[in-house]
């Protein structure tokens, strides 16, 4: 047996059996080698914020609050141009007047906008943030959905918004339920359809039957939504106030009323004098009473200059009233 002796200090030792076939030289194969023969591939997409970013605002105006908060989400588009496109969220912005939300308005948009760019599965904000509530007791929003917490309804925000954009897919009701509310919806209609000379409000025949039998004033109690007709709320009924020299008391509702969402009821009732100007309005999104000091002499006043009631020619609308 031969003697080795060991000048430097031993930091390490392996005993040798038999068995073990293994060649020295694999021992000290270089390192480039051994990461070339890995199975291992790292991967790494560095996706960097874009000049353009598609974005949604929405808004939310609670009754425990003077202010609103207008909610912005920010999505990039990834795979643009390929089958794959996918529209993810990228950001999100809250901005409001009110100070005492400031701190944790600006904590939570860093937070979310983080948990938005790490990517994967960002739905569980969703359910996070719906389930909280606030000690003090929460709110029912317009409409009668109630809210736990501020922190709910922009956990609803969200939802919405993922839903729009297809990461969430929107519930839909069984046959059985929509069939109910179908039903329903029917019974209110026929419930509260309007059977007086006013019941065409798009039509001037019934504003002025009203005012040939002596209308001084006249209520025109409207459920019409947001779309087409919003701009024809602030024509028509002073068109007809003009045309027939009375006040008009325009009646429309608020917000949303479930279980029909039938759209956004957008408020902004009003009195118009006969000369089609605005005397008292209400907003587009409180419940108000509106109330108002109307001149009766001003009708008076308003024919005698027209003369829209003494320059009638009813001889000639025979053919308005032929079958």
């Amino acid at each position: 047996m031969s003697t080795t002796k060991i000048d430097k200090k031993i930091v390490k030792y392996r005993v040798e059996k038999p068995g073990d076939k293994t060649p020295q030289a694999d021992t000290q194969k270089p390192a480039a080698a051994v990461s070339k023969e890995s199975n291992v591939v790292w991967m790494h997409e560095k996706v960097e914020r874009p000049e353009m970013l598609l974005g949604s605002t929405y808004k939310i105006k609670t009754p425990v609050s003077d202010h609103a908060m207008y909610v912005t989400i920010n999505d990039i588009v990834l795979n643009e141009g390929t089958p794959h496109e996918q529209r993810r969220p990228f950001e999100i912005f809250i901005n409001s007047k009110n100070l005492d939300h400031f701190q944790w308005i600006v904590a939570l948009t860093r937070i979310i906008s983080a948990v938005f760019r790490k990517g994967g599965d960002v739905t569980f904000l969703v359910e996070e943030m719906k389930a909280v509530f606030d000690p003090r007791g929460g709110y029912w929003q317009t409409g009668g959905k109630f809210m736990p917490s501020i922190i709910a309804e922009l956990g609803y925000v969200v939802e919405k918004h993922l839903q729009m954009i297809g990461l969430l897919k929107a519930p839909e009701l069984d046959d059985e339920r929509k069939k109910l509310i179908e039903e329903k919806k029917a019974e209110f209609e026929a419930r509260n359809k309007q059977t007086d000379a006013f019941a065409k409000g798009h039509f001037p025949e019934g504003a002025r039957a009203l005012g040939l039998n002596g209308a001084e004033i006249v209520f025109n109690p409207s459920a019409t939504v947001a779309g087409l007709s919003e701009y024809l709320w602030r024509l028509e009924q002073p068109a007809h106030a003009v045309a027939n020299g009375y006040f008009i008391g325009a009646i429309n509702r608020i917000g949303h009323e479930q279980p029909w969402d039938i759209g956004e009821f957008y408020g902004q009732s009003y009195f118009c004098d006969p000369r089609g100007q605005f005397v008292a309005e209400a907003p587009r999104d409180k419940d108000a009473l509106v109330v108002a000091d109307l001149d009766l002499d001003k009708i008076r006043e308003v024919r005698n200059t027209w003369q829209f009631f003494r320059d009638r020619r009813p001889d000639t609308y025979g053919s308005l009233v032929a079958d």
